[in-house]
């Protein structure tokens, strides 16, 4: 394998890019496939570190940087877990969308107590 560096291109023009290698043949099905994987997990976790300020990473003990990176393991898994419902439905939103939508959408639990000590709730 040989590469050469473009002179007439920026550093930032280059970033980003991904580069499958496989030894399957003729499954672009699932080459394709793998690539978006990649590409939504890489943009979930970029919404989440942002969201969740998970970057950049100033602790000085390994456990704290470990918590961090599990709080953004558990995120991760709520986000899918929410996609994964959503794609059942054939909705196929991206994370910041669902967000969107989400930060739209209100409930609100009222309770109160009746003359006879009972507890009533309400949600809309």
């Amino acid at each position: 394998m040989s590469w050469k560096l473009k002179e007439d291109v920026g550093i930032n023009a280059r970033c980003g890019v991904y580069f499958l290698q496989t030894s399957l043949k003729n499954e672009n099905r699932i080459l394709w496939d793998s690539y978006n994987a990649i590409r939504e997990i890489e943009q979930t976790f970029c919404i989440l570190k942002s969201e969740l300020d998970l970057r950049p990473v100033f602790h000085q003990k390994d456990e704290n940087t470990m918590a961090h990176l599990h709080l953004a393991l558990l995120a991760y898994w709520i986000v899918n877990s929410i996609r994964h419902q959503l794609k059942k439905k054939w909705i196929h939103h991206q994370w910041n969308e669902i967000v969107r939508i989400m930060n739209t959408q209100k409930a609100v639990t009222t309770m109160a107590q009746n003359h006879y000590n009972k507890k009533l709730f309400r949600t809309e």
